[in-house]
């Protein structure tokens, strides 16, 4: 077993070191029988694809080249991914995230919509569970020994799930490839958070607006500190029209993020207090600024500390 591959949860390793889909996140036990497929990854990283130079590899999977392939696009949907599936050494169905195995418990209200009793035990099911955990969406299904990306939606006839995808978000076909293109240049705002493109092989393309540029919930990369990726997730386009409303949707994401990892709040909360601290001082030596226009001047600190390097930002922030 290669130890730099796989991580130990529970004496069954799970890969996290792939970037294939169904490889990337499968499971296998001690003796290397699979137990579980990987997860669907999207072919194309958006974040990456904004500053890649022409001279990167020529062989590398760009939006341009999958143009011709996509088929349909639906909103981009923010949360949780889970798989469930029958563990034959357990004698139960498991859930297990891109990183996690869980065993299901009552506790999670999100399973209660599912009647484990349907379940095939050669499959796996793909779903994504809604931020306010109360929903739960099937989205992919696929044999555990033969995955296959084209046929894993066919998801109309299962009984088992209470809600499905496709009832809960509108597929829009794309016939013409410029539609695609039209989509990502004028309309990709118009989409709370971005869309998602299917290709005829049944890849996938997350493309993020800029609003989600930042949010990256369940991908945050191992080699980046915590602290740089708080400053990540700031929404550098917060809105309000007084310094709370404006703070607020500063921190929109981070909380969202929290959410799903909240052993990160000590963290985050001191990070959000430096922030505030900062803009205190720097409000002290601005002694030309009248009352009534502190608000704006707290506003117009934060955004133009929002306009450096998450690196400079983050030297800035330890002095307070």
């Amino acid at each position: 077993m290669d130890s730099e591959k796989y991580d130990n949860e529970g004496f069954l390793y799970i890969n996290k070191q792939s970037n294939e889909t169904f490889i990337k996140g499968e499971i296998r036990d001690i003796n290397m029988n699979l137990i579980c497929p990987g997860v669907i990854l999207p072919i194309i990283n958006p974040i990456k694809e904004a500053t890649r130079e022409d001279f990167d590899d020529e062989n590398i999977v760009t939006i341009e080249s999958c143009l011709p392939f996509i088929t349909k696009f639906y909103p981009l949907q923010k949360g949780k991914k889970i798989r469930i599936y029958w563990d034959d050494l357990h004698k139960m169905f498991m859930i297990s995230s891109e990183h996690k195995i869980y065993i299901y418990n009552d506790g999670n209200l999100y399973l209660e919509m599912v009647n484990f009793d349907l379940l095939d035990k050669n499959l796996c099911y793909y779903a994504l569970v809604s931020t306010d955990e109360k929903k739960l969406f099937l989205t992919n299904i696929v044999q555990k020994d033969k995955p296959d990306l084209v046929s894993s939606y066919n998801i109309t006839e299962d009984l088992a799930f209470a809600y499905h995808i496709d009832d809960a978000l509108t597929h829009f076909p794309i016939t013409e490839p410029d539609a695609a293109k039209q989509i990502i240049e004028e309309e990709l705002d118009t989409y709370l958070s971005g869309v998602t493109f299917l290709l005829k092989d049944g890849r996938q393309i997350d493309y993020r607006n800029k609003y989600y540029h930042y949010y990256c919930m369940l991908e945050k990369p191992e080699t980046t500190s915590i602290y740089i990726y708080f400053i990540h997730c700031l929404n550098k386009h917060a809105t309000g029209d007084n310094f709370f409303d404006y703070f607020q949707s500063l921190h929109e994401f981070i909380r969202e993020y929290l959410q799903y990892f909240p052993e990160h709040k000590e963290i985050f909360r001191t990070m959000t207090l430096k922030i505030m601290n900062y803009v205190d001082e720097i409000q002290k030596n601005m002694d030309d600024v009248l009352m009534e226009d502190t608000e704006k001047a707290s506003i117009d600190i934060l955004q133009k500390l929002l306009e450096l390097e998450p690196e400079a930002l983050l030297q800035i922030l330890i002095k307070y």
